[in-house]
């Protein structure tokens, strides 16, 4: 619990970061917290429609909710 509440800190210093966003994702899919790593999923595809998102910040996250193939897809874009 202490690293998800340590990321959302330092999303509160970075609120625009992918970054930071898929450090969070990363995290709470690492802690069991599925639905909302999901989420940020969809945090950062909204994010996308507004910048460029590199895949490689959703691969990272369907990773750590062991879903190899979507990261894999992710990556091959």
């Amino acid at each position: 619990a202490d690293a998800v509440e340590n990321i959302k800190r330092a999303r509160e210093l970075n609120p625009d970061s992918a970054f930071m966003l898929t450090a969070d994702g990363q995290t709470l899919a690492a802690a069991g917290r599925r639905a909302e790593a999901e989420g940020i999923l969809a945090e950062l595809a909204a994010l996308a429609e507004s910048r460029h998102v590199s895949p490689y910040h959703e691969a990272i996250i369907y990773l750590f909710l062991g879903n190899k193939e979507k990261a894999l897809g992710k990556l091959e874009e």
